[in-house]
């Protein structure tokens, strides 16, 4: 799979993870008696998109803080892999969620309602899913980030030590200043 391929796969999976989290919340809204586990699955739904969108912003549009030697340490097959089991995970979602959706200002139909325990076990496995695939793109964000924090931390360290010296002594500015005067009224 080529970054083209990729990049593509992470848009289409932002589009249905979009879809689905919209379908969810208006399941949750119109179904008062829905499970608990629908809401907690529209949450972690939310947490999977915003956690592959930060993935793209890293990889596809700030590549200068993704650093080519810490995104090397991302195998890309394992890449491809998890973006694969998130487009069939999201295909079995939508189809776990479009029966349980009802038109607005409707009321839930009783075949539904009664199929709530069903329902719930499979929202359950959903969730599951989508905690295993959110901890491997968290994992190749903190990869990722780790050197753009690293590189943070150094420049915060050597900003001090600078500060520091030209404080002192023989870097001080005032210092350097003055004997540059004493050099030029002695000539």
């Amino acid at each position: 799979m080529d970054p083209l391929s990729v990049a593509a796969s992470i848009v289409g999976i932002l589009a249905a993870a979009g879809k689905i989290s919209e379908l969810l919340h208006c399941v949750v809204s119109s179904a008062k008696d829905a499970p608990y586990v629908v809401t907690a699955l529209a949450f972690e739904v939310d947490d999977v998109r915003a956690a592959v969108s930060a993935l793209q912003g890293l990889l596809m549009h700030h590549p200068i803080s993704a650093p080519s030697r810490r995104t090397k340490l991302i195998q890309l097959d394992r890449l491809i892999v998890t973006l694969t089991e998130m487009v069939l995970t999201f295909s079995e979602l939508e189809t776990a969620v479009s029966p349980m959706v009802v038109p607005e200002g409707g009321k839930t139909p009783l075949k539904t309602r009664l199929r709530w325990p069903r329902i719930e076990s499979d929202c359950s496995k959903m969730v599951e899913k989508l905690q295993r695939h959110k901890a491997s793109v968290s994992l190749m964000l903190n990869i990722i980030q780790w050197y753009v924090t690293l590189l943070a931390r150094i420049s915060v360290y050597l900003a001090d030590e600078f500060s520091q010296r030209i404080g002192c002594g023989s870097y001080s500015i005032a210092g350097a200043s003055r004997s540059s005067r004493r050099n030029a009224s002695a000539e």
